[in-house]
């Protein structure tokens, strides 16, 4: 009976129970069955007749192994970020149709030794091609999970965490190489990852970015606030020189500092009064063209 963890999502679980209604095969059965494939695949032109028992002793050899993508893609759940149990079993599939090919039943071995080392292979390039959002050569996958497997057993053994050299004679690489490696130890995940939200007080799993610490506006915010700057840019290019100079000293659209009515007075050297009246018409302009009031009378 299959292990309760691979029954994640209702494909999976559909996969297994057809997976149980094949019997497993006898050594006699994978003989006569691997003898058909080999016919198959190895005659130049083969006629109607091999093709279609050829077609027939493959199907039912593949399904008849399929309980061994289980077994096998055990071992790699444990080290994946991503990928589900489903993934690796579709990916464990492509290496079994491809044993059953090149299985030669005069050999000796039984189909399921030969099968696991392609299984195993396809499940192997499927978690270093797909597991990572940054994917990382062979050599270095392989290095840092070389490294991880053996930590647990050398920090039991002597009591401390391994040394840059230890790891690289563990990995069988260079030291170089070894620190290269280990700057994509850790494993990226998505902002979109949902997770508890412990901080917050809540118990409803929320998204990562929701828990990121910024000194910065929402990205939807800020979207915000430079279409308003934009339509405000807008309504002020329809007024006069002298009124968008009142309006940039007063309000400090320039980036600078607002200015005080004497202030602005000062630099300008015009009257209060009229200071007052074309900061009234820009005012009344922008109402009647603009969107933005309250950014220019805050």
């Amino acid at each position: 009976m299959p292990d309760c963890r691979y029954r994640q999502t209702k494909a999976l679980d559909w996969y297994m129970k057809q997976a149980g209604r094949f019997p497993l095969l006898t050594p006699s059965q994978e003989i006569g069955l691997a003898t058909d494939v080999q016919k198959w695949v190895t005659t130049e032109n083969p006629d109607a007749i091999t093709v279609r028992r050829g077609k027939r002793a493959f199907n039912k050899f593949f399904n008849c192994n399929l309980r061994l993508l289980a077994k096998v893609s055990g071992k790699w759940l444990l080290v994946c970020a991503h990928l589900e149990a489903d993934d690796l079993v579709q990916e464990g599939a492509i290496g079994l149709s491809r044993a059953i090919i090149k299985f030669d039943p005069t050999r000796g071995y039984k189909f399921s030794t030969y099968a696991w080392f392609w299984v195993n292979q396809s499940m192997s390039r499927a978690v270093g091609y797909y597991d990572r959002l940054i994917r990382l050569p062979a050599a270095c996958s392989q290095a840092l999970r070389r490294v991880r497997n053996m930590t647990p057993g050398f920090l039991a053994e002597h009591g401390r965490m391994p040394t840059m050299s230890e790891c690289a004679a563990s990995a069988e690489v260079t030291e170089t190489n070894m620190r290269l490696y280990f700057r994509h130890f850790e494993v990226p995940i998505s902002l979109n990852v949902p997770v508890k939200s412990i901080a917050h007080g809540s118990k409803q799993p929320e998204d990562m970015i929701n828990l990121v610490v910024s000194d910065h506006a929402p990205p939807e915010e800020a979207l915000d606030r430079r279409v308003e700057l934009d339509g405000l840019e807008r309504a002020l290019k329809g007024l006069s020189a002298e009124h968008l100079e009142v309006i940039k000293l007063m309000y400090g659209f320039n980036g600078e500092k607002p200015l005080s009515l004497r202030a602005t007075c000062m630099e300008l050297k015009i009257p209060q009064k009229r200071i007052l009246e074309l900061d009234q018409e820009a005012r009344e302009y922008i109402k009647a063209h603009g969107q933005y009031l309250g950014l220019c009378v805050a």
